[in-house]
């Protein structure tokens, strides 16, 4: 049996301080068989920059301003994933077999 592929959706406002650590605890996960889908969701400081900074290893959006739940609606629009994940962007997955327990 093939382990299921999770989406993970990251929403993004003005948390520049915050986003880089988060998407990093992600890729850090023992669990291989994911995405990452991070939404700018009209961000006024550098979150696009640190963003963007993860290269491929992300799928990067950017959206005008219109709040969480627009910005996660967004992304489940190109998600390909047997599951979705939420994760605030001030979050951090504290161990890398988190998406394993799913």
């Amino acid at each position: 049996m093939q382990a299921p592929f999770i989406t993970v959706i990251i929403p993004n406002f003005n948390y520049e301080a915050y986003v880089g650590e988060c998407v990093q605890s992600v890729l850090s996960q023992d669990y291989s068989h994911f995405e990452v889908i991070v939404v700018d969701d009209g961000s006024r400081d550098g979150s696009w920059d640190v963003i963007q900074s993860f290269g491929s290893r992300i799928k990067a959006l950017r959206v005008e301003n219109g709040g969480a739940l627009r910005a996660c609606l967004a992304a489940t629009d190109i998600a390909r994933g047997d599951y979705i994940y939420i994760l605030d962007s001030d979050d951090r997955l504290s161990t890398t077999r988190a998406l394993s327990q799913i």
